[in-house]
């Protein structure tokens, strides 16, 4: 049977007036699989119920934040929405060009501007900073009460939530942890938690996945073209975007996030503990959806952590 079928019948049997001449499954990321339809469209269909709500949510999102920031995000065309797998949800959007800024290739086109062989071209990389940093600054500055779905959402509680996951690690993520890693997770989490301040903030809309699979180049202008994968999005610490920030391109190219935007400093002790999560958070991710792949990166990451 061929694989996309069941996928094309979803889409047909809602948009019954949209042509379906090509199918090409670009990707299964941690909760959606992916379909490039007719070489333009991109229709996303969630892995799991959780993921449902999470799409429902990221509409309201999308429609809401596409016309107030500077950058491409996806804006939802095609919609089914339902309670069950098995109807086969969805979300589709016109493709944003462009391709994920992996560290790798962010550091080889900077190398390719560069005058000096083996030194990076600095206004290159403060450029794709300003970027980020103006798109973030943008979305943390956009008015929650405006949002429909923020309506329906119980207030953010950020000692609530870091001590729900700290709770969960514990629980389901221990067993699978060697004795180090576990020592190491308690100091992390038990220091952040401990600080008052650190749950003293004002809250913001977030992206809560601000990674490189997320963020799109274009290498032509050499810019960055689009942001991707809004199903994190929601009310939270700014600090979360930053430190996926961090993770992904170094302290190097952080420092020129510090230059471009010098308040993200008042947020760098929340900044690196943010960071310090994310093994344990994709591991935790495996062991809760039964991700094999997941779970063993994110232990392996933690292992270099200890």
């Amino acid at each position: 049977m061929n694989k996309a079928q069941p996928y094309l019948e979803a889409i047909r049997q809602r948009y019954p007036e949209l042509p379906l001449d090509t199918a090409e499954k670009i990707g299964a990321g941690q909760n959606n699989d992916v379909w490039l339809i007719n070489g333009r469209l991109i229709f996303r269909f969630p892995k799991y119920e959780s993921a449902i709500r999470d799409m429902e949510r990221e509409v309201a999102f999308l429609l809401y934040a596409a016309d107030h920031v500077s950058l491409e995000i996806p804006r939802p065309v095609f919609i089914h929405t339902c309670p069950s797998l098995k109807e086969l949800p969805f979300i589709g959007y016109n493709k944003i060009e462009g391709e994920p800024l992996e560290a790798d290739l962010l550091q080889a086109e900077a190398s390719n501007d560069s005058q000096e062989e083996h030194v990076p071209n600095e206004a290159f990389l403060r450029h794709i900073a300003g970027q980020l940093d103006d798109f973030l600054q943008e979305l943390h500055g956009l008015d929650p009460k405006d949002l429909a779905c923020a309506q329906r959402e119980p207030g953010y509680d950020g000692y609530r939530e870091w001590s729900d996951m700290y709770e969960r690690i514990q629980s389901r993520l221990y067993p699978c942890m060697k004795q180090g890693a576990r020592a190491w997770t308690d100091r992390h989490f038990s220091a952040f938690l401990g600080c008052k301040a650190n749950f003293e903030i004002t809250p913001s809309l977030i992206h809560g996945d601000f990674g490189t699979s997320n963020i799109l180049y274009e290498p032509v202008s050499k810019r960055v073209s689009g942001i991707l994968d809004f199903g994190s999005a929601g009310m939270g610490d700014p600090a979360v975007d930053y430190a996926a920030l961090l993770a992904s391109y170094g302290e190097s190219f952080f420092r020129l996030v510090l230059v471009k935007n010098p308040k993200a400093r008042e947020m760098l002790s929340r900044i690196i503990f943010y960071k310090g999560t994310f093994a344990l958070q994709e591991a935790l991710f495996g062991v809760e959806n039964e991700d094999p792949e997941a779970l063993k990166s994110g232990l392996e990451t933690l292992e270099a952590l200890e």
